[in-house]
């Protein structure tokens, strides 16, 4: 799609001639016109065309006049634009005389692709429309863009930029253009810039009332700044998660640092103000982690400890702030903690339940009812998932058995009701009178569990209690 020329026609953006032309002398009789007249270009006429011989003959020192097009192209410019290949460039004719931009030190001429700006601080560099029309909406070289200070780059991913006094310009088809400057830029140049992970910019520097501060959102990430806390980088998915907590004007506030990559070298953290965090893991996703339950976590050795990575937002719940890890759930209750280990990964939600279970011990089979399971020897009580319907229902899922008559469990439910995905096992396990199990309900709640008190200096302590309904 063409885009308009962008116009500098009001009175502040225009600027003047930088050469004003004494009469023309007249064309010889014997004169021989450089140019077609079958063959002009949209909007020259003749008379324009004739115009151009004239000035020919008097052209201003310094300057040329490429005919048919009635302008001169003079000094640093004109270099600029023979070398790039004059009329044959992708700039293709003149279309204005130069002029001296209202700074009334930098000059411009116009081509009907482009144009060529020049200062003695910067040099003589083409714009093409698309970038103009962006350089435009910040105030043509009157705003904090300035100058430019080369030509468009290509790069090897199909986009490309350009580089301006006060920041970088920068395009891809799928993106459309947008500013990079200051500090944020030098944050994004250090993690490879457009060619790197975090992609092209898809905002302009945007602000924020924390700190005064400013970010660009990119195709995979965002940076933000502030005067306090300089600038910081992360990645599209913890991004995500920290603007539903209101980025930086929200309860989490800035975060500490750029991502951080955890000792496993796959999962990504970090840290912000208000003491929470933000982990991913490409099996978990990214999750925000208050630091009420990060009281408890840090003290299992966080990711690396028996709960492994968040896999659910935290919620409130019976009086509880509770979260849902792959290894586990930690519930906190005033300065007390809790924890629950399932040595099973609760990340594996959707797969066959046959890749996550070995047979059960059949002779451990009495499930009568009143009997606490609880006290029962074997396996089959062992917590192999956490469930959680779409109610928002949770519940300890056992391993169980089914001795083809009676039974609990992923066992029973696998091999008498061959259901073999968690999710419906969640479904199937936690909906009102869904019964299962029939007997011994404390199978759902009453398991050992860690707990962590912390006291008022913030020193926490973990040690095992038998029983919490949780």
């Amino acid at each position: 799609m063409d885009l308009p020329y962008p116009s500098r026609d009001n009175d502040r953006e225009r600027g003047r001639p930088s050469h004003s032309y004494r009469e023309l002398p007249e064309l010889p009789p014997d004169h021989t016109p450089s140019y077609d007249p079958e063959s002009l270009p949209e909007g020259v006429t003749e008379e324009d065309a004739e115009t151009a011989e004239r000035m020919t003959l008097a052209a201003t020192p310094g300057c040329r006049v490429f005919s048919p097009m009635p302008y001169e192209v003079c000094g640093a410019i004109l270099q600029r634009y023979e070398a790039m290949g004059g009329p044959n460039s992708w700039l293709g004719l003149p279309n204005s005389p130069e002029y001296t931009n209202p700074d009334g030190v930098g000059k411009r001429s116009q081509f009907i692709n482009g144009s060529i700006y020049w200062h003695p601080h910067t040099g003589a560099h083409p714009v093409t429309i698309l970038y103009m029309t962006k350089w435009n909406q910040f105030g043509w070289e009157m705003g904090w863009l300035g100058y430019p200070t080369g030509a468009e780059i290509y790069h090897n991913n199909g986009g490309s930029r350009q580089e301006f006094q006060g920041a970088g310009l920068f395009w891809s088809q799928p993106t459309g253009v947008y500013a990079v400057g200051g500090a944020i830029r030098a944050k994004y140049n250090s993690a490879g810039g457009a060619e790197g992970p975090l992609g092209y910019p898809t905002t302009d520097e945007l602000t924020v009332n924390k700190y005064d501060g400013r970010y660009n959102n990119f195709t995979n990430g965002t940076i933000t700044w502030s005067g306090v806390t300089g600038a910081r980088l992360m990645y599209a998915a913890m991004r995500d998660r920290w603007a539903e907590h209101g980025r930086e004007d929200g309860q989490m506030g800035y975060p500490l640092s750029d991502v951080q990559i955890a000792p496993d070298g796959t999962g990504r953290y970090l840290h912000f103000e208000d003491g929470s965090s933000i982990y991913w893991h490409s099996a978990t996703g990214a999750w925000r982690v208050p630091s009420q339950i990060i009281a408890v976590w840090s003290s299992l050795d966080w990711e690396k400890g028996p709960l492994g990575y968040p896999m659910e937002a935290s919620l409130d719940a019976d009086g509880f702030l509770r979260q849902i890890f792959a290894l586990g759930e930690i519930a906190v209750q005033g300065n007390e903690g809790y924890y629950r280990h399932y040595p099973f990964s609760g990340a594996a939600a959707t797969q066959s339940l046959p890749n996550q279970l070995t047979p059960a011990d059949e002779s451990n089979a009495d499930d009568s009812p009143g009997v606490d399971v609880m006290n029962q020897s074997g396996d089959r009580n062992e917590i192999i998932h956490t469930l959680r319907d779409s109610a928002g229902r949770v519940g300890p899922l056992r391993r169980g058995y089914w001795n083809g008559v009676s039974g609990f469990g992923v066992e029973k439910i696998y091999q008498r009701h061959e259901i073999d995905n968690m999710n419906l096992v969640a479904t199937t396990m936690l909906q009102p009178g869904g019964g299962e199990p029939s007997s011994g309900q404390s199978r759902f709640y009453r398991q050992p569990v860690g707990r962590t008190r912390c006291d008022d200096s913030g020193t926490c302590t973990t040690y095992r209690r038998d029983v919490i309904r949780v």
